[in-house]
Formats: structure tokens, sequence, C-alpha cells
């Protein structure tokens, strides 16, 4: 039993507790993911420690609850562990025959995402150890099976976010158990990296930890992918590991910085413009990143690398060609103007990142991503207003405004964080004038 889980049960059994007389079985509806037999020994163990601080009543109520849950558990979970195998059974069998192609695998997982939870990870991880003990001449294969549907769970867009994690990291973990560093040194870095991969998305657990995690797994990978062995897979794991870098948060934050600037430099020693472009691309817009948050050197020649290398990313991710990379790289150099207060550099920014949203028709499938990009795009209007308001150009601001269509974009140009005295100059208000017209117009 996990720390996680064994904190539910106690906060469960507190609800319960302390709940009206009535209430309980609402309560345990709502939490039936959780009632399984380690929540019975659970409330066991705390009705025999308020036993004996002679709370002779809670004591009771627990004793009677457990003895009342048990058979409904041991059916319920006989019921559900079926369900669970029969699930695993189908979409393994999907990942054999297409050959993980995620056009048959996703649908799976989507009419089964209700099963996608620590549970269902459990029963991958026992089935993967049974089937290789009993089929030991089948272990690489198995191996192998389970770590792509790790990857399909990993990026599946439906579901609990967290849950999808933490499924692949059980996965990842296991098949480092059955596939040793001996046998398959190549697939062991791959298994490493994915499992980097993933510590660093982690939701659940501490996020300082989980990016140590994913550091010693990067480190691990490059233990066997060599740049001489694997020039790519070096390249793409010093990738990787910069990220990690940047992100961590144990450490001096300024060191952290600078090893995730060397790491950006080494993998671009592979990933050229000429050999691998979009490669090239990615990590010049990760490069810009870590210059503009550097701590150590010259702030102005932070700066200069950082648009240097936004520049150098965009001459391959163009509006055209990868709109919604486009899009990300325009807002981050739009931000980096804004917050220098170089206006010109932010509109700059702000109209590449519009022009990929003038564009793009494929938006994210996964809600929250979608609502984070529609925050941005909103940011992206009202910065690019404000900004050509600082240059008091305000046709331009108003042309924006207009573009928009959003009457809280234009209500920008009138509030007292552009002008704090309340003061609105003549032509910007006959701009306005002139804009409420056309939007009554167009309603």
């Amino acid at each position: 039993m996990n720390e996680v889980r064994n904190y539910q049960y106690q906060e469960l059994i507190q609800k319960l507790l302390e709940c009206p007389s009535g209430e309980e079985p609402e309560i345990l509806q709502a939490h039936q993911q959780l009632l399984d037999q380690d929540f019975l020994l659970t409330t066991i163990a705390i009705s025999q420690q308020l036993q004996e601080t002679g709370r002779q009543k809670e004591a009771e109520f627990l004793t009677n609850l457990a003895t009342q849950l048990q058979p409904y558990i041991i059916e319920n979970n006989s019921s559900r562990r079926e369900e669970y195998q029969n699930f695993l059974l189908e979409v393994l069998q999907a990942e054999i025959d297409s050959n993980s192609d995620i056009k048959i695998i996703y649908p799976i997982l989507q009419k089964h995402q209700h099963l996608l939870d620590e549970s269902f990870a459990q029963i991958l991880q026992y089935f993967t150890f049974n089937y290789a003990q009993k089929k030991p001449e089948k272990k690489q294969d198995i191996a192998a099976i389970i770590e792509n549907l790790c990857i399909d769970i990993k990026n599946f867009p439906l579901g609990r976010r967290a849950n999808n994690l933490e499924i692949a990291i059980t996965g990842y973990e296991t098949v480092l158990k059955l596939r040793p560093r001996a046998e398959s040194r190549e697939r062991w870095a791959q298994t490493q990296n994915n499992l980097g991969n993933t510590y660093y998305l982690r939701i659940k657990g501490e996020k300082g930890e989980n990016i140590e995690q994913a550091i010693a797994a990067f480190n691990l990978a490059l233990q066997e992918y060599t740049r001489q062995a694997f020039p790519q897979n070096w390249a793409s794991t010093q990738n990787n590991l910069a990220t990690a870098y940047y992100s961590r948060i144990k450490g001096d934050r300024g060191e952290n910085i600078e090893q995730a600037i060397a790491t950006f430099h080494l993998a671009l020693q592979v990933r050229t413009r000429d050999a691998f472009p979009q490669d090239w691309a990615m990590t010049q817009s990760n490069l810009a990143t870590a210059y503009k948050d550097r701590i150590k050197g010259d702030r102005r020649e932070n700066i200069e690398q950082a648009i240097k290398c936004y520049d150098n990313a965009l001459e391959i991710k163009t509006p055209e060609a990868f709109p919604i990379d486009c899009l990300q790289i325009g807002i981050n150099l739009g931000n980096l103007g804004f917050k220098e207060g170089n206006w010109r550099l932010a509109i700059r920014g702000y109209q590449i990142a519009i022009a990929a949203i003038e564009i793009s028709r494929s938006w994210p499938t996964d809600d929250e991503r979608r609502n984070e990009m529609l925050a941005d795009i909103t940011i992206v209007y009202e910065n690019i207003i404000q900004s050509y308001i600082e240059l008091k150009q305000y046709d331009k601001a108003i042309e924006y405004a207009e573009r928009s269509r959003s009457r809280r974009l234009v209500d920008l140009v009138t509030s007292n964080d552009v002008y704090s005295k309340g003061e609105i100059p003549a032509q910007v208000q006959e701009y306005l004038k002139d804009f409420y017209q056309i939007d009554l117009a167009s309603n």
C-alpha cells in the first residue's frame, strides 16, 4: 500500500466518523474506488487504535462497518479484477495486431478510461511478471509490448492525466526488472529515457523529487546511449536532460540553468539544422528559454542570445508548417519583449503567434490543454494591443482589438492598467467609437 493510498483511506474513514448518521452510504458510494481489502485492513487497524484510547463507540462503528463491507468488497473486487484483466488482454492484443497504432489503441483506452487507475497499474505489473515466469522464452517480447502500451497510455489525452502517468511509470519500472541492462543495453537505455520523461511530467508525488528521478533516469540512459554508438538517441536524451536541469527545484537555480545551457549545446552538436531541422529548432527554442532566465552572465547578452535562439527556431517552426509550435515560440518571444519593455520585439513575437492562430485549424483535443491555449491566445491579443498603445500606434491597437473580436480586449485599452490616470487620448476615443459601431453592426 503506498503512502498516497493510505492517506486517502484515512481521510475517508475520518469523513465517515464525522458525518451525520445516515450519510455513510452516500459517502461510500462517492469513494467506491477506495473500497478494497486494504481499506478494510486500515479500518480495522484504526478501530483498534481508537479502542486502545478509550473511544469505544467509534471503534465499534468502524468494526461494524468493516464487517458489513467485507462481503461487498470481496464480490466487487472479484468482478472488477476480471474487468481489469479483460481490458488489459484486449489492449495488449491490439498492441500486437496493430503494431501499436494509436488509431486502434486510443478507442479501446477511451472505452475503458474509467479503468485507468492504480488498480490497473497493479494488475499490469502482476500480469507481466506472471506471464514472464510461465513463458520465460517470451520475456523480451512481453517487455516490448508492455513498453509500447505504456507509451500509448502516457500520451493518451483522455482520462485522468495523473493516473495515466502513474500507470506508465509502473509499466516502465516493470519492464526494467524484466529486461536487465546486460541482456539488452540499447532497449534498457530506451526504457530509462521513457521513464525519465514520465517522471518529469509526473503529477503525483513531490515535484522536486520527481525531477530528480527524471535526471537520474536520463543519466542512466546516457551510460548506454553514447554519442559514438547512438548519436540521435544521445542528442535526444541530452535535450531531455537539459530540460530537466532547467526545471530543477533542488540545488542552486543559477547552476541548474548553467547545466541546462551546456547540455542543450551538447544536443545541438548532433541536432544540426541541416541534419535534423525540426529537432534543431526544438532545442533552439528550449535553449532560448534557458538564456532568457539565465542568472549568471551579462543580462543584455543573455537576452540577445535568447532572441537569436527563438529566431533560429522560427526559421523552421513557421506558422504555415508548424502552427502549434510556432504559436508557443511566438508567445515566448513576445512575452520576452513585453517583460523587457521592448515593445517592438513584443509586437514581432505576438504577430508571429497571431499568424499561427489564424492559420491553424488543428487544436488540441484535450480540454485542459485547449483551455490553456485559449487563455494564451487571449493574453497575446491583450499584450499586442498594450504594446501598440505604448508606442502610441493607436490605429494598430484598435485593429488588433477588432481582430480579436473580444469586447474584453477592447476594454483593456480603456483600463486604468494602461492609463493610470484614466486619461484616454481623443484619438483613441475616436477609434473606440468606430470599433463599437463596427462591433454592433456585426452582431
